[in-house]
């Protein structure tokens, strides 16, 4: 009974990339407010400095939530990884049409595959019944991927 209640392996790996783009856009903030240690605070935060504190902070949160069992984690978890899904898909679409398919396009190919696998983790029988899963949380998933949608592409 208490294994069906703690995290399996699969859905700690689907939480970790989640908590691992929420660090990363943390840590490429942070980046590049310490490269401009000359300009005033004002100047600094523009609109995409602020959008991506946001998102940081609404992953990092997702992340939370998510290893605490919440039907709101998944949602936000499954959300954000369909959304990078799409991004890294239409990034591979640019590399290879470009005809620059080296080292790095492999990088970024394998990512693509990790995302894709975390992704698929969240939809185990095991796991929806664990989060609660039903048709309104289905619906919240395409709900907070199109705000995602226009917030990465539009914004």
């Amino acid at each position: 009974m208490e294994s069906e209640l703690k995290l399996n392996r699969k859905e700690t790996y689907s939480g970790s990339m989640l908590s691992f783009i929420g660090l990363f856009y943390l840590m490429s903030l942070s980046a590049s407010l310490f490269q401009t240690s000359s300009i005033t605070a004002k100047y600094l935060f523009g609109l995409v400095e602020i959008k991506f504190l946001l998102l940081s902070v609404f992953y990092c949160y997702g992340a939370i939530s998510f290893f605490r069992k919440k039907n709101q984690g998944w949602v936000i978890c499954t959300a954000t990884l369909l959304n990078f899904i799409v991004v890294v898909l239409r990034y591979i679409v640019a590399l290879s049409q470009s005809g620059n398919f080296d080292g790095f396009a492999v990088i970024v190919l394998s990512f693509f595959f990790l995302l894709l696998l975390a992704f698929l983790f969240l939809f185990s029988k095991r796991t929806r019944s664990k989060f609660n899963v039903n048709n309104k949380s289905y619906l919240l998933v395409i709900g907070v991927y199109f705000l995602l949608l226009v917030s990465t592409f539009i914004l």
